[in-house]
């Protein structure tokens, strides 16, 4: 388990305008986007791209609120280091507190660098089951030795009383032990994250998505990791995933970015979670870019060979693969009225179909 030493400082509560996205979110491109309000989303960030997540991180009954400013200049030369503030609420008011804000490292110190754009991604869990949220926080343009855009992520734990704590914060990346890959230029580790109790123990596991991982010889194939959750927090040997895993459906292809986007329910019931992955650029047959969602199901974890995959023609969508749809580019669980839960996906490059239909297919 390793750890790295952030700096944290007290700022004073501010007035916001607060939308939230709530467990689940993934780093988007560099372009502007709306904010988006939904239940376990991927591929959302507020305006500008600042991540934010709200949970409650102090125990005290009331949702706090982390945003992420990646675009975060510190001092006068280190441009787009980013920044990720924490803001608590202790009453119905419409404004918090109290608040904190971290940095990579003291101002200035080789841990804040040029474009690593630190708290890009949000997402919030139990790791340690004290019934008090924690936070990772996915820095994929994280510069490692000699490799730009290598990424790794970041846990910080909340405490009762008190909220996020640099006791105990963490930081995983490829090429250490126990975590699988090697540290490559512009892997992305950490581009979406989700979290999720896939094994059903009391404790949120992590699930890290590396879209641009080579594999082998194939070009951005990409790959999913899983670290399990437990007493001591979040153990860093995980579980990994791809589409060259054991009886996962589709082969890995140049470009398919397998684990773009990540989102999480318990979408067949039976109460372990369940985790889908976007492969936006997966082909199939003949139709180039069509993309499809990869739907993983918790048992005593995740296990490959009890997948499904989900596409236009997957029934209740009305629709068809075509070239370069990138369906799976943006992935969101829901809460359904049933057992079972939800599942929507859009591709962004085709008028989406926001019906939604069941996880039960195909």
């Amino acid at each position: 388990m390793k750890r790295m030493k952030l700096q944290r400082m007290v700022v004073s509560a501010v007035a916001l305008g607060l939308l939230v996205a709530a467990h689940v979110a993934g780093a988007g491109e560099e372009i502007e986007r709306e904010p988006v309000e939904r239940w376990w989303i991927s591929e959302a960030a507020a305006l500008e791209n600042q991540a934010d997540l709200k949970a409650d991180f102090d125990g005290n009954g009331f949702a706090d609120l982390a945003v992420g400013a990646p675009w975060e200049d510190v001092g006068p030369a280190i441009d787009s280091a980013g920044a990720l503030s924490a803001f608590y609420w202790n009453s119905n008011s419409s404004q918090p507190s109290s608040g904190d804000s971290w940095l990579q490292g003291a101002t200035g110190s080789t841990f804040s660098e040029s474009d690593d754009r630190f708290a890009e991604v949000l997402v919030a869990g139990d790791f340690n089951g004290d019934g008090v949220y924690d936070l990772a926080i996915g820095v994929p343009h994280e510069d490692l030795e000699t490799q730009p855009d290598a990424g790794m992520v970041q846990v910080l734990y909340g405490l009762y009383g008190t909220g996020l704590t640099l006791t105990g914060n963490q930081y995983f990346h490829q090429d250490v032990s126990g975590i699988p890959g090697v540290l490559e230029e512009g892997d992305l580790f950490g581009y979406s994250l989700a979290a999720g109790d896939f094994d059903n123990d009391g404790y949120d596991d992590l699930a890290v998505g590396v879209p641009m991982e080579d594999w082998s010889t194939v070009v951005n194939a990409g790959m999913v990791h899983v670290f399990w959750g437990g007493s001591s927090g979040v153990d860093d040997g995980d579980q990994s995933f791809s589409q060259e895993s054991l009886s996962l459906n589709g082969t890995a292809e140049h470009f398919d970015e397998f684990g773009r986007t990540l989102a999480v329910s318990d979408f067949n019931g039976d109460g372990y979670d369940d985790l889908a992955v976007g492969v936006p650029m997966e082909d199939i047959d003949t139709t180039e870019n069509a993309g499809w969602v990869t739907l993983l199901f918790g048992t005593s974890g995740l296990i490959s060979y009890d997948n499904a995959i989900v596409f236009q023609h997957s029934a209740g969508t009305g629709q068809s693969a075509e070239d370069n749809d990138r369906f799976g580019w943006a992935v969101a669980a829901v809460p359904a009225q049933s057992a079972a839960e939800d599942l929507i996906m859009t591709d962004g490059f085709e008028s989406a179909d926001t019906s939604g239909w069941s996880s039960t297919v195909p």
